[in-house]
């Protein structure tokens, strides 16, 4: 049988045969389809899709006619067909926002033959579609999973009865983007309830399901009665959350709160779910600033306020105001004296035309029956001077600064003034840094001192005023300031040594003594000349600057440098001996202060006597009526240096005469006379008003 056409599946094994009838007998070869082969039978095993087409089959034989030879040739020619499935392109996930449209399509490569069925089909539903694409118009959650693609087509291979079905499947996954979504919100214990009433030291167990794709960042938090939010716990790319409370109090009831976000949603607008939890409990301070202590004028009011955090929340009959009698607390009721003024969890009560009798101790009592009730103390006080500032402290010392830090107390009603005095211990001037008092709710407070000598003690005065007058009592304390540490200074005997090369010995002891007395006189204070240094923008003032009237200074500072102004027989053994300040109130013992006198005059001297000067820390040294001994004349010149008179004789014939120069045209000389000694200096006073030592050869 001579087939024109033969069709055989791919990979399948092809055996076909080629005969003739000849004399003599023929050979074979076959040809096309990519292939060439020789002999009667074509055998190919996995035959591929690239050797379909035409085939071949030619018989020859070689005939001898009259001694010449005649070939013989015959063909016969087949068409292969080779029959495949076919095959879907590589399916990828496809992404879409919720409400979006999509097509989703089946790619493929066609078989042989190419007639192909499409199917698609959702496989969590098994919903399917048989056009070669589906176009969904509103993507919505439910379009979301898995589908599946599959194509199909009819072979009928040659010399079989039945029909080969060719189909290719494959799985690709629609993905649905949208916005987050609370699910589920509450504690375990109530799973379905907005609003919990718990007792207290119950735990509390919070949870927050979400759904979103991508997951989501959830808050967990709460509001409390203040609508102030504050969140607990946070998770980046998750769908739930769970947070526990252990043994609520009472200021756990609050409202709490779940929402959560991811790239589609907006933070600000992201939807949320919240709940109400009470927690049963006595009433108690809400941890607000409330004052205890306030202050009045006779004829005006004063107001106590406070707030309560409670549940249930107490009735207007919950919060009692009392007064203290001397013996017992008195209740307060509403009255042209009295304003009381309950409302949910606060309270006031108001004193109305203050009189001397209303400065007393006040008593609030709150209840709400739950035991035990709450109780709180109120004092009002009249106007006063501040308390003092208390945990004084100096540290970051410097070469130059120092950080002085305090905590403020009660300022009496009125805005105080910090004060700092300070100096060093060689000074008699005390300079002023003043620190105003921002607002109450402040109480810790640091002054930088700047401006001040390297190696150098000080001693340092705190306290605080306001209009009424200083604080009852202030600190004292000293520090140190780095000492800079420079090259050695030479040595007297370095000094004279060196010298002595271009001068005589006799120059040379003068020369010393000049510079040291030029020194002491530069290195010396002149009296009423102080440093000023600005710190933080503060004001500073020597003290002697400090008003008449001694408003500014503390009544009593205590200092272990100064003698006490009382007589031996009062003085009280404490460490830290009192000086006195002037002060003006009646009553207190001060010292005899001569206020016409504060810096001495050059006919009186420096040198203090001993018991008669007292240091103050708002002025300088005074002394009391007796009178210094008078020093005697100096040699001084315009500069107010004191030197010595010093001639020299005439020298022998032959030798260089002596003169004395200064620094800025000192000539160094090789000739030196070391037996010339100079005579001693004539006795004077030193600048103290003591005695000078004579000098010995």
């Amino acid at each position: 049988m001579v087939l024109s056409k033969y069709n055989i599946m791919e990979s399948a094994n092809l055996k076909l045969f080629c005969n003739s009838e000849s004399n003599p007998s023929s050979s074979f070869s076959w040809t096309g389809s990519n292939i060439l082969q020789t002999g009667s039978v074509l055998h190919r095993s996995n035959i591929s899709r690239s050797e379909k087409g035409h085939l071949s089959c030619t018989a020859r034989n070689t005939m001898t006619h009259m001694d010449q030879l005649v070939e013989g040739l015959s063909s016969a020619n087949i068409t292969l067909n080779i029959l495949y499935s076919p095959r879907l392109h590589q399916l990828s996930r496809l992404n879409a926002l919720e409400g979006e449209n999509i097509t989703l399509k089946c790619e493929y490569e066609p078989g042989n033959p190419t007639e192909t069925t499409v199917l698609i089909a959702r496989l969590h539903d098994r919903i399917t579609w048989t056009d070669g694409t589906h176009f969904i118009p509103s993507l919505k959650r439910t379009d979301a999973g898995m589908y599946n693609c599959t194509v199909r087509n009819i072979m009928q291979p040659t010399g079989q009865l039945n029909e080969i079905v060719g189909e290719d499947t494959g799985i690709f996954q629609v993905n649905v983007w949208y916005k987050t979504s609370v699910s589920k919100f509450g504690l375990t214990s109530h799973p379905d309830a907005n609003n919990v009433t718990v007792d207290e030291n119950a735990t509390l167990n919070f949870f927050c399901e979400v759904d979103s794709n991508p997951n989501s960042t959830i808050v967990f938090g709460r509001s409390d009665r203040l609508l102030n939010n504050t969140t607990l716990k946070k998770n980046d790319g998750f769908l739930h959350l769970a947070f526990d409370v252990q043994q609520a109090g009472c200021l756990d009831t609050a409202s709490y709160y779940c929402f959560g976000y991811n790239n589609y949603t907006e933070i600000e607008t992201a939807p949320r779910k919240q709940m109400d939890v009470y927690v049963r409990c006595s009433p108690r301070a809400s941890g607000g600033q409330w004052e205890s202590n306030i202050t009045g004028a006779a004829g005006g009011n004063a107001t106590f306020s406070f707030d309560v955090v409670a549940y249930p929340v107490p009735n207007k009959d919950g919060y009692v105001w009392h007064k203290w009698n001397g013996t017992t607390y008195s209740q307060l009721y509403n009255s042209d004296k009295y304003t009381v003024n309950n409302a949910g969890v606060s309270t006031t009560f108001t004193i109305n035309a203050i009189e001397q009798e209303d400065f007393s101790t006040y008593l609030l009592t709150v209840s709400n029956g739950i035991i035990p009730d709450f109780n709180k103390l109120f004092n009002l006080r009249s106007q006063d001077v501040p308390q003092c500032p208390t945990d004084v402290t100096i540290s970051a010392t410097t070469s130059s600064s120092a950080i002085v830090e305090w905590n403020s107390q009660f300022n009496g009603g009125l805005q105080q003034t910090f004060v700092i005095l300070y100096k060093a211990i060689e000074s008699s001037d005390y300079l002023v840094l003043t620190e105003d008092e921002i607002e109450r709710q402040k109480t810790h407070y640091e002054v930088t001192i700047t401006g001040l000598k390297d190696g150098s003690t000080y001693d340092v005065i705190m306290f605080s005023r306001n209009e009424k007058g200083n604080c009852k009592q202030n600190n004292s304390l000293q520090f140190d300031t780095e000492l800079l540490v420079d090259d050695p200074p030479l040595s007297n005997t370095a000094l004279i040594g060196g010298l002595a090369g271009g001068i005589s010995a006799v120059c040379v002891a003068f020369f010393v003594v000049v510079v040291v007395l030029f020194l002491r006189k530069r290195m010396s204070y002149k009296k009423g000349e102080s440093r000023q240094a600005l710190t933080k923008g503060q004001k500073l003032r020597t003290l002697n600057a400090v008003e008449e009237d001694a408003d500014d200074l503390p009544d009593e500072v205590e200092n272990p440098m100064y003698e006490s102004s009382q007589p031996a027989a009062m003085k009280q053994d404490s460490p830290d001996v009192l000086y006195a300040l002037p002060k003006k109130n009646d009553g207190d013992i001060y010292a005899v202060v001569d206020k016409a006198n504060k810096r001495p005059t050059k006919s009186q001297g420096t040198k203090k006597q001993k018991n008669d000067a007292h240091d103050n820390a708002g002025f300088d040294i005074y002394e009391n009526n007796q009178s210094p001994q008078h020093p005697a004349k100096k040699n001084v010149n315009h500069d107010g240096l004191v030197y010595a008179d010093i001639v020299f004789a005439n020298p022998p014939k032959g030798q260089k005469r002596l003169v004395i120069h200064g620094i800025d045209d000192m000539t160094v000389y090789a000739d030196v006379d070391l037996t010339k000694k100079v005579d001693p200096f004539p006795d004077s006073d030193e600048e103290d008003g003591g005695k000078k030592k004579p000098n010995t050869k």
